[in-house]
């Protein structure tokens, strides 16, 4: 089974972007890469989302019938909680760990790179996107085999969300207080 690992889909993408992003450099004669690395940041953390939810399926499927994949296209869990619960219950810690946080990891950076594209957005309007960004991935998720849609993942993603906002602020005030610090040292 062939499953593409985040750098076999991150080197294209970003050899790709990188391109495209000097072509509009050479054309419009300038760059500011104060901005192309929020930019950076903001696929890095898409291309990073869709590697670990949409792209990991297997590739070659021959030894499963049309009916196998019918059965795996409709698992779900609609029941807030349900499978987080299930994880903390689960006898080997690695599951748990790699169910919940690993759920709130993923969106971590896309609530960090939204905050520094658009830092006038309010926590709500950040916390939304993520949680929009979620739900489309979960319905996506539907719709491939041997993915699930889990309303719990859509809890916990957006969470991370929340939580690359708060990594945000907390960024913030750090280099803030080292501006003032190196400020006041001269």
């Amino acid at each position: 089974m062939l499953v593409p690992d985040f750098l076999t889909i991150l080197i294209p993408v970003f050899i790709c972007w990188i391109i495209i992003r000097l072509i509009l450099s050479i054309s419009l004669k300038r760059v500011d890469f104060h901005l192309e690395m929020k930019y950076s940041l903001f696929l890095f953390s898409l291309t990073f989302i869709y590697s670990y939810t949409i792209a990991p399926f297997p590739f070659f499927m021959e030894q499963y019938t049309f009916i196998d994949l019918e059965y795996e296209m409709k698992s779900y869990n609609l029941i807030p909680f349900n499978s987080i619960f299930g994880s903390l219950q689960h006898f080997y810690f690695m599951v748990p760990l790699r169910n919940i946080g690993g759920n709130i990891l993923l969106f971590v950076p896309l609530g960090l790179s939204i905050a520094f594209l658009r830092p006038t957005l309010s926590w709500k309007k950040i916390v939304l996107l993520g949680l929009i960004t979620s739900l489309m991935v979960e319905i996506t998720q539907w719709f491939i085999p041997f993915r699930s849609l889990d309303i719990d993942d859509l809890i916990l993603n957006t969470l991370g969300t929340f939580f690359g906002y708060v990594a945000f602020n907390i960024i913030k005030g750090i280099t803030a207080k080292w501006v003032k610090h190196k400020d006041t040292a001269y």
